[in-house]
């Protein structure tokens, strides 16, 4: 199995994919942490295409979650068995980017900087949702689904 959740920021991609990953015993790659260094700031896409490169030579069942580029999400859309597009309602994905923040700030982590989050929403949403909406639709429908509220992640079979 090889499985891509993508989506706007705040969507349950990498909550949900730890979660696939430990019921299908599948090895996770969260762009997030591959695409952004420790101050988050962009890594050079060599780098970040390495690391991709790595991880699928490696593992031959996955879950990856994230965006990272158009080009990234086409690689995955292409590569993965399954995709997952994760389309929350604005609201849901502002709370749960919030609730991220202040549970990082809680455990003393680093949190991602919260406007520029905010910032990434709103652009997602305006500019790579409705792309992403019709790459999926149309050439991936056959192996996709999209998840529109938290409820359907539960819901997805991944034996089917």
């Amino acid at each position: 199995m090889k499985l891509y959740l993508v989506g706007n920021a705040g969507s349950g991609k990498t909550t949900f994919a730890k979660e696939f990953a430990e019921r299908g015993k599948l090895k996770h790659l969260e762009l997030d942490n591959i695409i952004w260094d420790e101050s988050w700031k962009r890594v050079p896409d060599s780098e970040v295409w390495d690391q991709i490169n790595g991880f699928i030579e490696k593992n031959n069942k996955w879950v990856v979650d994230g965006f990272g580029s158009n080009e990234i999400c086409r690689h995955f859309c292409n590569e993965s068995d399954f995709i997952i597009f994760c389309r929350l309602n604005l609201f849901t994905s502002l709370r749960l980017t919030l609730l991220r923040y202040l549970s990082s700030l809680f455990k003393n982590k680093k949190p991602a900087p919260f406007l520029k989050v905010i910032n990434v929403i709103f652009w997602f949403r305006s500019k790579i949702d409705p792309e992403l909406d019709i790459l999926i639709n149309e050439k991936f429908s056959h192996k996709s689904i999209t998840v529109k509220k938290l409820s359907d992640y539960r819901e997805v079979d991944l034996n089917n």
